[in-house]
Parts: structure tokens; sequence; C-alpha cells
């Protein structure tokens, strides 16, 4: 209820906010462009660049790939995984205790250990799988686009694109 005051106070107030988006998608044009600080013109070269500072460039960010035992590493020591691994090292300390019981505790902390293997190798391939598709996604990426600024056509790189712009889509 307070957020959708505050999204028409700010459509009615005009300029680029850096704060929630949230339900823009339910305001008419003419709100939206006014938000945005745009227009059937597109964005006007000052407020390009307004929105610029405040959000930044359009870009992925490129973070160096972590190896594989790296990430294994740190799948294994998570605070879930640290609690199964207490849980096995107290299994092992109550078998060690008494080993002339059964061997149920060993038994235990064998599988717990097991568990926090298992799942951090799963983690890591997940994570390495979700690297490789970050990379692909930046190699489709179009270098260029066509946007409506200050009334004309323009071509500009990728980066440049701001919230309020209106881009020419071809296919």
């Amino acid at each position: 209820m307070g957020s959708e005051s505050n999204l028409n106070d700010e459509a009615a107030g005009g300029g680029i906010e850096s704060e929630s988006f949230e339900n823009w998608h339910t305001l008419d044009l003419l709100a939206l462009f006014s938000r945005l600080d745009s227009g059937a013109a597109g964005l006007s070269t000052e407020s390009a660049e307004k929105a610029a500072e405040i959000h930044g460039m359009n870009e992925l960010e490129v973070v160096r790939p972590r190896s594989w035992y790296v990430r294994l590493l740190l799948n294994m020591t998570g605070p879930f995984q640290l609690l199964l691994l207490a849980g096995a090292l107290l299994t092992f300390i109550s078998y060690g205790i008494d080993s002339s019981s059964d061997i149920q505790n060993l038994v235990l902390g064998c599988a717990l250990v097991l568990v926090v293997i298992v799942t951090a190798i799963f983690q890591s391939a997940q994570e390495g799988k979700a690297e490789d598709v970050m990379t692909e996604l930046r190699k489709l990426a179009p270098a260029t686009v066509w946007l409506l600024r200050g009334g004309a056509w323009k071509e500009f790189e990728t980066r440049s694109i701001v919230p309020g712009d209106l881009l020419r889509i071809s296919g």
C-alpha cells in the first residue's frame, strides 16, 4: 500500500530514481515516461547522462572464474556443511570413547561426511555450469544498439543503455 503511493508520487514528480522499480509495469505509458524522464522522442542527452550516473553502465560484471578445487573447498565450508562436519566429529569422538559398543556412531559420522562431500561436489558442478552460461551470455550480447535519443535514432555501445531509453529491436 505504501509502495504504491510512493510510485505514484515519483511518477508525478518525474526524474529517475535508483530506488524501487516495483510495479513499474502497472504504470500507464505517460506516467512511465514521466518517471523515467523520457518521452516519445526518447531520452535527452542530459537525462541519459544523469541516468548513467545513478544506475551505472549496462554491463554484466566480469568475474574471474574460480578453479574447481577452490569452489569445492568453499562449498565444503559453508555454515550448514560445518554444522554437519561438527556433528560427524562428535559421533567419531563418541565412537572413540566407547568403541566396544555397536558401530552406529562410526557409520553415522561417515554418512555425515559423505553427505557434505557429495553436496559440495554437486554445488561446485552447478556453479561451474552457471559460470559457463554467463560466459556464453556475454558472447551473445550485441556490441551496439540503436537508441532513440533527443528525437533521433543513433547507434550506441550496448553498455550505454539506461532506464528510459527507447531501443530499436529487429530480428
